[in-house]
């Protein structure tokens, strides 16, 4: 007798842990969800913007090659034009180095204008003293 009454309170016990399961599942179920639905889309919105800004960086760098490119090639009014263009969009430090070649550009004799290697005389060699 007293294993079938051993019986029944385990299976009431176990109904009873069922019910408040359920019921925390019922109220506390949609938070978690949420909470985890809002964090797969955070995720998902950070490697998108992270996505965004690493073309827009290649973009940048593309364009930068393709006017110092320009520049060293005799084509300073196109390089100037391209530089001034790039100093005011595109990740910072695109910015920063067009703002610095543009003004290169800028100059009478500037780095612009192709040399070739001859006309840069060699370096004196000193004794040391």
């Amino acid at each position: 007798m007293t294993n079938d009454s051993e019986t029944l309170f385990q299976e009431v016990e176990e109904r009873v842990r069922q019910d408040r399961f359920v019921a925390m599942a019922k109220r506390w179920g949609p938070w978690v969800l949420g909470a985890f639905v809002a964090m797969l889309l955070g995720i998902g919105g950070w490697q998108a913007w992270k996505s965004v800004q690493e073309n827009a960086a290649r973009e940048q760098a593309d364009a930068f090659a393709t006017a110092q490119v320009q520049a060293r090639s005799g084509e300073a009014d196109a390089a100037k034009a391209a530089f001034e263009a790039m100093s005011t969009e595109g990740p910072q430090a695109y910015r920063v180095m067009a703002m610095m070649e543009h003004a290169a550009c800028s100059r009478p004799k500037a780095i612009c204008k192709p040399r070739s290697r001859a006309s840069t005389p060699p370096l004196k060699r000193r004794a040391i003293p």
